[in-house]
């Protein structure tokens, strides 16, 4: 069943790519990009780095795309015992251009729904650490802006995004995670 899935969906896409191809557009764009990631539940660490990597196609009147992400959210240590929260998204992502006149800037706003692998490591001070890695069913909200200079050849955009992911008692989670993304990202093609 999963792999009657997986075929329809190849065929969808490519369906929308090959109509696409036809008006003389390129559909496919892939993208990798660095930021911040905070989560911003109460008591949380400071935050820290995150990473993505996704590709989208452009179908009639949005992009579609898959994502993943690595965001490592930070650390605190309480009393000697360190812990260290880092997340990966593995997202599928709609995507709809706000309607401008053709320009170098293309704002958009996004959603996209998955599953956030949660990893907590626990380094207690003198003894081995430990670590807990749970997935749970998550979304996201977002917004951005798409940058073509002209005469470059180069696109980059700028993304903020608010993910919630289900509440997870397996990693010590009394509530919904909540992280805030903000992102840089460089279009490869």
């Amino acid at each position: 069943m999963r792999w009657s899935k997986s075929l329809i969906a190849a065929g969808m896409l490519a369906a929308v790519m090959g109509a696409t191809a036809d008006a003389g557009v390129n559909p496919l764009s892939l993208y990798a990009g660095a930021g911040y990631a905070k989560e911003t539940n109460t008591g949380a660490p400071g935050g820290s780095v995150g990473f993505v990597a996704g590709a989208t196609v452009d179908a009639v009147v949005v992009r579609m795309g898959a994502e993943v992400g690595y965001d490592l959210l930070g650390s605190a240590t309480v009393n000697t015992t360190k812990s260290t929260l880092s997340l990966i998204p593995v997202t599928a992502q709609l995507y709809y251009g706000l309607p401008l006149p053709e320009g170098t800037v293309k704002p958009w706003l996004t959603v996209g729904a998955g599953p956030y692998s949660q990893r907590v490591k626990v380094e207690p001070s003198g003894l081995p650490s430990t670590t807990i890695n749970s997935s749970k069913l998550g979304f996201n909200l977002g917004a951005g802006v798409d940058l073509a200079p002209p005469a470059t050849g180069w696109k980059f955009g700028l993304d903020g995004r608010f993910h919630v992911i289900g509440k997870d008692s397996k990693i010590g989670s009394t509530e919904s995670t909540k992280v805030l993304t903000l992102m840089v990202r460089l279009y490869l093609m």
